[in-house]
């Protein structure tokens, strides 16, 4: 018997449709716009890096077509910042030629840069990386990919 009580209840939708053509939504809805604009500059950089950081994570999660290269994410942070490239690249010791071309996707992002800007923006210095090997990988993958599918374990264990 209260196996099927639980059974139910998990069913159970508990929230009804909002209706958005009242006077209660429209004050709902400026409740949350004045909460968001009473928050903390500081608050508001670490929302803004959390949402950068999920960002990264799905496209590192995904099985997009589209590469997403690792200097595109370095832009969403200088916008999200309102920082300069060459700003940036001054503060943290390198050309600023080097660091626009690391953006643009002309050059790799080294391994020293991504000490030093996961530093910065305070993200994983090895996520900024697995988002160049990702891509690094899919381009080699399209490139060979009639040599790959000639390699198998199921053909070298029956070698």
């Amino acid at each position: 018997m209260k196996e099927k009580k639980l059974k139910n209840k998990i069913n159970t939708v508990y929230t009804e449709r909002m209706n958005t053509d009242n006077e209660n939504f429209d004050n709902f809805q400026a409740t949350i716009l004045n909460r968001s604009q009473e928050r903390s500059t500081e608050r508001k950089y670490k929302i803004a890096l959390m949402a950068n950081k999920i960002r990264i994570q799905d496209y590192l999660n995904s099985n997009f077509k589209k590469q997403i290269t690792v200097g595109y994410f370095l832009n969403e942070y200088l916008t999200t910042f309102n920082l300069r490239q060459n700003q940036v690249a001054t503060y943290i010791g390198t050309q600023p030629a080097s660091l626009n071309k690391i953006i643009n996707g002309q050059r790799e992002l080294s391994h020293e840069l991504a000490l030093k800007l996961g530093r910065l923006f305070r993200i994983d210095p090895m996520i900024l990386l697995d988002i160049q090997d990702k891509n690094k990988l899919r381009t080699l993958q399209d490139i060979n990919k009639s040599e790959l599918t000639r390699y198998s374990l199921k053909d070298l264990i029956s070698k």
